[in-house]
C-alpha cells in the first residue's frame, strides 16, 4: 500500500478534517483541564509569568511563520507546534497562576482561537477555497 498522494497533490495533505481534529482536541483539552481542576486559589506565583513565553512563541508561529508557507503540508507542523505552545501556556497558567489562572486560560484560548483552521487554511489556499471540504475546494 502506497502512501504517496495521487497525481502529485502532495500540497493538499493533510486533509481539512485533520486540521480541525487537532485544533478541537487541543482546544478541548484546555477547557476540560479547567473544568476538572476547577478555579485557582491562592496568590499567583512569580513562575506563572513563564506562561507568557509559550504565548509569545505561539503568536510568532501564527503571525510570522505560518504566513510564509504556500502549501498546507509544509505549514501543518508549525500549526501543531503553535497550538501546542498556546495549550502549554494555558496549562502552566492553570497550575501556577493561582487566582489569575483564568486569565492565563483565557489568553491561551484566544491564541488557540486564532489558529482556527478556517483562518489558517483560507490564508494558505486563497479566499475562494473552502477549508471545510476534502480536497480544499479543488475539484
Amino acid at each position: 500500500m502506497s502512501t504517496r498522494p495521487v497525481s502529485g497533490h502532495a500540497d493538499l495533505l493533510p486533509p481539512p478534517q485533520v486540521w480541525w481534529a487537532v485544533w478541537a482536541a487541543l482546544m478541548g483539552s484546555v477547557i476540560m483541564l479547567r473544568v476538572v481542576i476547577g478555579p485557582g486559589s491562592g496568590t499567583a506565583s512569580a513562575p506563572a509569568l513563564i506562561a507568557l513565553g509559550p504565548l509569545v512563541v505561539a503568536a510568532v508561529a501564527r503571525f510570522l511563520v505560518l504566513p510564509r508557507f504556500k502549501t498546507p503540508a509544509k505549514a501543518f507542523p508549525f500549526f501543531v507546534a503553535g497550538l501546542a505552545a498556546a495549550e502549554g501556556a494555558g496549562i502552566i497558567g492553570l497550575f501556577l497562576g493561582g487566582r489569575n489562572a483564568d486569565t492565563f486560560i483565557g489568553l491561551s484560548l484566544v491564541m488557540m482561537g486564532l489558529y482556527a483552521p478556517v483562518l489558517v487554511l483560507r490564508r494558505l489556499l486563497g479566499a475562494e477555497a473552502n477549508p471545510f471540504r476534502q480536497g480544499h475546494g479543488v475539484e
